[in-house]
């Protein structure tokens, strides 16, 4: 029993003495802050309605990659941090829905409704905002109240395009860093 002890203290020490023979490589220091303030949608219930129009299947001939006319989406900000004198405030914009099968880039328009079609969103530049991942742009934040300006588009996605409803729901994040 004794020597049955002294074994597992010995492997138990070897173990520790292994552990700490591992040499690290470098160190990650994790730095942020966590705010009470953040821009808001400017809506008691926080959803903006966006009227995409109605198009007919002909319009997009048959062709991947034809899209609708660009519609305006203004979004409202009230209550975004003000910050000091000097700092750059901005925030990227991260859009969470159901991506589109073909291109994962889309917003998937609802099941039940038209097929070989999605809906994009652009920034004011014309520069795509993929589903599910962070912008590219950083927006710069101008005042407590601003407005952050969209553009939204049907896109076909196959060159069979079928006639039915064309919704689409994202929820938008603000990510400031």
């Amino acid at each position: 029993m004794k020597r049955h002890l002294c074994l597992m203290t010995l492997a138990g020490a070897l173990a520790m003495n292994a552990a700490s023979a591992l040499a690290a490589d470098g160190k990650i220091n994790f730095t942020g802050k966590i705010t009470d303030q953040a821009c808001e949608i400017d809506d008691d219930d926080k959803v903006l309605d966006v009227d995409m129009g109605v198009y007919s299947v002909k319009q997009f001939n048959a062709t991947v990659g034809v899209k609708t006319p660009p519609i305006p989406v203004n979004i409202k900000l009230k209550n975004c941090p003000v910050v000091e004198e000097g700092e750059n405030p901005h925030f990227s914009i991260y859009l969470t829905g159901d991506a589109d099968t073909v291109n994962k880039d889309y917003l998937k328009v609802a099941a039940g409704g038209a097929t070989g079609v999605a809906i994009a969103i652009t920034d004011d530049e014309g520069t795509l905002i993929p589903m599910n991942q962070f912008s590219q742009r950083k927006f710069e934040i101008t005042d407590a109240t601003m407005d952050l300006n969209l553009i939204a588009y049907y896109v076909s996605t196959s060159t069979t395009v079928a006639a039915g409803a064309a919704n689409g729901t994202t929820d938008i994040t603000f990510d400031y860093r």
